[in-house]
């Protein structure tokens, strides 16, 4: 289908229509033009961006690592209450069942109190 296309334009004469406009300089401008070598200026707006960005991702990064440390104690502190009641429960359980304390329910009850 490209193909009948193309030859097509080729029999109509577009494609030398083409490459006369694009390759023989139709383009180009009538006032000859030179480029100016760049200076400091022109790359000020650049680094400005590139430091802001730096800022930016480094204030990210400040918060993200208080924040985890945060969420990281916090599930610490409710590990440790959580295993505290634990021991409690068993503790009280025990000793519904039997009042006499073994020596494994003493270093238990020592342990919570450390906790």
């Amino acid at each position: 289908m490209i193909n009948k296309e193309i030859i097509e334009m080729h029999h109509s004469g577009e494609i030398e229509r083409l490459r006369r406009f694009w390759f023989t300089g139709a383009c180009k401008s009538s006032v000859d033009q030179h480029s100016q070598r760049s200076s400091q200026e022109n790359f000020t707006s650049a680094f400005l961006l590139l430091f802001g960005g730096t800022i930016i991702a480094t204030i990210v990064l400040i918060c993200e690592s208080v924040y985890s440390r945060f969420v990281t104690r916090s599930k610490q502190i409710n590990n440790v209450n959580k295993n505290r009641q634990d021991y409690k429960r068993m503790i009280l359980a025990n000793d519904k069942h039997n009042h006499n304390n073994t020596e494994r329910e003493k270093i238990l009850e020592k342990r919570v109190e450390l906790l």
